[in-house]
């Protein structure tokens, strides 16, 4: 069983486009793609974070004792439904066994709602402008007129944010989402309620997370040092774990990234001719969680690649020595 919990909508691309489940199906596994609470089809109140850890441990359960199930569940996604991945695991439902978070953070004050102490304005604005579009299509949904003047007034003030809504006042309370009355990304929360944040930071916690993971990062993400730092911090704490990072941004696996191309080997439809990620992952998976049968060969353990040669390098290590809170000095071991 592969399960899926995202905010976005089980019908947008982005809910399939790093987990094929076609490709998952006829490996065997059965496929649970869900809308998280408040969003979409799922009941509830929309508020980011606040209950996904709860969620995930109801919803694994859930899962394994579907019929056809084997009873056991691995979690895949990216960003936002990479850390519910984490949250699930911390929850520690006895028949989650594996996770595999793509390009997700440690610390949301790395990346998500700060970087180095400033406010990650340019991610929490837009993001949470979008989120309000179904918030506000379920608050008036018995009432068409306030529907539209609702979602004309949204698409405005995410239209205005280049040229004006960025510099805003008062900057404690961004005044779209007052005007909205939309929860934001997290930060002004988390600012408010400081115990709060710890419902998405996994930073402190790997330790609690006794299962395998599969991580996969890029080069260009945003979070890229979140998903070095969770790799680093699974291995100390002595789990299974394999991280491939490569020459990626946030939303691009393919192999052009900006102005610079680095050859069909860095598309992740080639990963240097070893085949799809998707596969690497579901090879992983059916060792994990299915029959035990690998069908193609182990990629190792860590697998990078180089800018520059622009190749792919297997390793067995990578390690991260910290010189602050905020910073960190990282390097692979050669196999």
């Amino acid at each position: 069983m592969l399960l899926s919990r995202l905010p976005y909508g089980k019908q947008m691309s982005m809910a399939v486009a790093f987990l094929d489940p076609l490709a998952a199906a006829r490996r065997g596994f059965m496929v649970v793609i869900q809308d998280t609470r408040g969003r979409f089809a799922s009941d509830g109140e929309w508020e980011p974070w606040t209950y996904e850890e709860k969620d995930g441990y109801d919803t694994v359960r859930w899962a394994a004792a579907l019929p056809g199930s084997n009873g056991s569940v691995g979690m895949i996604g990216v960003s936002y439904f990479g850390n519910t991945q984490w949250m699930a695991a911390l929850s520690k439902p006895p028949e989650l066994k594996a996770i595999a978070p793509m390009i997700t953070w440690s610390d949301p004050d790395d990346g998500l709602w700060t970087r180095g102490g400033a406010i990650e304005l340019g991610i929490t604005a837009p993001w949470t402008l979008m989120m309000g579009a179904d918030a506000l299509m379920r608050r008036h949904r018995t009432d068409p007129a306030a529907l539209v003047s609702s979602i004309g007034g949204l698409v405005q003030d995410m239209d205005g944010l280049a040229n004006s809504g960025y510099s805003d006042l008062p900057a404690g309370r961004f005044p779209a989402f007052a005007r909205h009355n939309l929860p934001d990304l997290g930060y002004e929360r988390s600012r408010r309620e400081p115990d709060w944040a710890a419902s998405c930071r996994v930073a402190g916690r790997h330790d609690e997370v006794d299962l395998p993971t599969f991580q996969v990062g890029g080069w260009y993400d945003i979070f890229a040092q979140g998903t070095l730092d969770n790799f680093t911090a699974m291995r100390r704490a002595g789990r299974p774990a394999t991280l491939i990072m490569g020459p990626w941004t946030h939303t691009n696996r393919q192999h052009v990234i900006g102005d610079v191309n680095f050859g069909f080997g860095a598309n992740a439809e080639f990963m240097g001719m070893r085949g799809r990620l998707h596969d690497l992952q579901l090879d992983w998976y059916q060792r994990t969680i299915g029959d035990g049968e690998a069908l193609e060969p182990d990629t190792g353990r860590v697998l990078l690649f180089v800018m520059g040669i622009n190749q792919w390098r297997e390793e067995t290590e990578w390690h991260c020595h910290a010189r602050s809170t905020r910073t960190s000095t990282c390097a692979p071991t050669h196999a």
